[in-house]
C-alpha cells in the first residue's frame, strides 16, 4: 500500500490518501488511479493535484514543468 499526504486536509478529505495502484512515473512525479476516475499526482509525497484520467495528469505535469 502507498500512502502521500492530501495537501487540502483538514479542510477536504483525510489526512493522507492510500492506494494499492502502482504509479505510472512521468517526468519525476508519479501518478496513482486511487479512485476509479480520480488520478492522483504525487511529488515527494505530497498529492500536488488530481485529474480525470492519466493523460490529463500527464498534460498537467507537463504543463507545470513547462511553466517553470
Amino acid at each position: 500500500m502507498t500512502q502521500y499526504r492530501n495537501p487540502l486536509y483538514p479542510g477536504y478529505g483525510p489526512e493522507y490518501f492510500e492506494t494499492l495502484a502502482d504509479p505510472i512515473e512521468h517526468r519525476g512525479y508519479l501518478v496513482y488511479c486511487r479512485e476509479p476516475l480520480v488520478w492522483d499526482v504525487v511529488k515527494d509525497g505530497i498529492c500536488i493535484l488530481q485529474a480525470a484520467g492519466p493523460n490529463g495528469a500527464k498534460l498537467a505535469i507537463d504543463e507545470l514543468i513547462d511553466a517553470s
